[in-house]
């Protein structure tokens, strides 16, 4: 018995699954990356304020 040949390599899957993927990690990156620059530039200025 053989296996069943099915094409994989020209289907719209393969290109809308990495894309998916993509912007579903983008959504959950997204709030963390906005977090980590407010702090940063709270920092920044502080580190300002604290010069002058």
């Amino acid at each position: 018995m053989s296996m069943p040949r099915t094409k994989t390599t020209a289907t719209i899957k393969t290109v809308l699954l990495p894309v998916i993927a993509f912007v579903i990690g983008l959504v959950i990156y997204l709030p963390f990356w906005k977090a980590y620059e407010k702090h940063c530039l709270e920092e920044e200025a502080a580190n300002e304020q604290n010069a002058a």
